[in-house]
């Protein structure tokens, strides 16, 4: 500051204190009174002032120590962690991340904090969530190699012709399967088994004719980790929107707002790698 702003600002202190609080004192000034009873506070205020500048400047990522949670299914996560977790090794080594299941679910889990990020196909979120879409998936079929239904043409017809083994996760793309089937008279009843996971699902298709069903991303993954083959449900149903989901308040946060965008070009990247 030049001396004629510091002359400025010393005028208007003195006016809001009612006391010169600075004296000349021979070639010197001196500190009145009042200014020294004063000056324990002021420190306080300006190592406050300097305390709250130093938060707002960017996160040292490779020395910020916090934990994220993701929500998304675990074979949604298998497709997720290898790339993500190379990349926070680099980058963030000090973060750790939580996958958390898709079993234990409650709207309040963005307000408690329990859940930092969601991936996946939801589209019911409360208000204050924002939801960021990044592309869109078909439900696919999960079959072993040989399965009978590469025998003939795959139609409607003959996707309903066999039974089906369904993951608890995935029920509510079993709504419009159902109402698919039933719109052209087809047997919508020939669900065999019911398991807690897409993994155990594609497992049981091994030495079976069941037929599981998933979105494209998360089939070609089971597909590629079990040797089992997929097709593209002959039907026509709702494309699957695919998107990450994240509370308002972290909206702004530096290391929300790193691992959401680095997840966010993962998903799209899983995406595109259709075929």
């Amino acid at each position: 500051m030049s001396p004629p702003m510091v002359s400025r600002a010393l005028a208007r202190l003195r006016d809001a204190f009612g006391d010169a609080l600075l004296v000349r004192s021979g070639r010197g000034m001196t500190l009145t009174p009042r200014a020294l009873e004063l000056s324990p506070d002021i420190r306080e205020c300006l190592s406050m002032l300097d305390r709250i500048d130093r938060r707002h400047k960017p996160t040292d990522l490779r020395n910020a120590e916090a934990q994220v949670s993701i929500r998304c299914d675990d074979v949604f996560a298998a497709v997720l962690c290898p790339e993500l977790l190379e990349t926070v090794a680099q980058e963030a080594p000090r973060l750790r991340l939580a996958i958390v299941s898709e079993h234990h679910y409650s709207l309040e889990d963005f307000r408690r904090g329990t859940v930092d990020l969601e991936v996946g196909g939801r589209s019911h979120f409360p208000p204050e969530v924002i939801v960021r879409r990044v592309g869109t998936e078909f439900l696919e079929g999960i079959v072993r190699a040989d399965h009978p239904i590469f025998r003939v043409r795959i139609t409607a017809e003959t996707f309903a012709r066999f039974p089906r083994v369904v993951a608890e996760t995935q029920l509510d793309f079993q709504k419009a399967l159902h109402v698919a089937l039933s719109s052209r008279n087809l047997d919508t009843g020939s669900i065999n088994l019911i398991t807690p996971s897409l993994y155990t699902a594609a497992a049981s298709t091994l030495r079976s004719d069941l037929i599981a069903t998933a979105p494209g991303v998360m089939a070609r993954n089971l597909a590629r980790l079990f040797g089992l083959a997929t097709f593209k449900v002959p039907l026509d149903l709702p494309i699957i929107p695919v998107g990450v989901a994240w509370h308002a308040r972290l909206q702004a946060d530096d290391i929300h707002r790193w691992l959401r965008r680095k997840v966010i070009s993962i998903v799209q990247a899983s995406l595109r790698k259709r075929g």
